[in-house]
């Protein structure tokens, strides 16, 4: 099962531009996964498990990615949803796999 993220008005709100934690994606995906996140324009996410020290990585949906670009570049940025993979399995650890018992396995 895929994890849906929204990017609400107060994400969007919030949200600064060309910064890779404090855009309006970043801060929707850390609200919805309990950590803070790191996108990229160019197609990526990578979460900091501060906790334990490690990282997840994964890919962005094409679509948000050139949203974040055209965010950067000067647009506007209304409020939508998209998916990222499921956690952990659509996920990639460069550091291992998380305890499997954290507080955000379920999500």
């Amino acid at each position: 099962m895929s994890i849906t993220v929204e990017v609400t008005v107060q994400d969007i709100q919030n949200g600064e531009r060309e910064s890779y934690t404090c855009c309006p994606v970043a801060l929707a995906i850390a609200d919805t996964m309990g950590y803070v996140a790191e996108v990229s324009d160019q197609g990526w996410v990578v979460l900091d498990l501060e906790d334990e020290g490690k990282s997840a990585n994964a890919d962005l949906p094409d679509a948000v990615a050139e949203r974040i670009r055209a965010y950067d570049e000067g647009g506007s940025m209304e409020p939508f949803r998209f998916e990222l993979p499921e956690w952990r399995s659509g996920w990639t650890f460069p550091d291992g796999k998380p305890d499997p018992d954290d507080h955000d396995s379920d999500k």
